[in-house]
């Protein structure tokens, strides 16, 4: 029906409203894997970003938070009351350090989220690449085929030759045996 709308099929009318509804039928389903695809493409591409920025904002956050308590601790140090300042410092370290560790998972998981895209994109060029090494595959497997062709005429040929050679042997022979006689 869709070859109708393009080359206009034979025996149908050039002009009139089954051309017209065949014509506006072909548009519409042009439009809508189109409509399709372009939806999935923004939806992956929002999800992506947001993921992205979710990541990003989080570190950075934590890279502010971590400076404070960093800041904190230096002051503290330089206020020196004995065990009630160590006890606080002490607190303070194992926040810091807990952030730390935080900000690095965030770290990691923006590094996953990265490779996770690298290889989706990786997937669709191996899909890309084994077109044409379908191709030659294709081609070594004809070869091969016609490789086995020609061997087994090659063959053929061969044991015609030795059925044809014999009788001549055997006549060598006889004439041997009447020319010794």
């Amino acid at each position: 029906m869709l070859s109708a709308c393009r080359s206009g099929a034979p025996g149908l009318p050039r002009s009139g409203p089954l051309t017209w509804l065949l014509h506006r039928l072909c548009h519409a389903l042009r439009a809508a894997p189109q409509g399709f695809q372009c939806l999935a493409l923004r939806a992956d591409g929002a999800f992506r970003i947001a993921v992205a920025e979710l990541a990003l904002g989080l570190t950075h956050r934590l890279a502010g938070l971590a400076k404070l308590i960093h800041a904190v601790l230096a002051l503290l140090a330089l206020l020196s009351h004995a065990a009630l300042l160590q006890l606080l410092e002490q607190l303070l370290q194992l926040l810091a350090q807990g952030l730390l560790i935080l900000a690095q998972f965030a770290h990691a998981l923006l590094a996953l989220l990265a490779l996770l895209t690298l290889l989706s994109a990786m997937a669709i060029a191996s899909l890309i690449l084994s077109l044409p090494e379908r191709a030659v595959a294709q081609l070594l497997l004809l070869a091969d085929h016609v490789a086995e062709l020609v061997e087994r005429l090659h063959h053929v040929v061969a044991v015609f030759a030795i059925l044809l050679a014999r009788p001549r042997h055997l006549q060598i022979f006889k004439h041997l045996l009447q020319f010794l006689q």
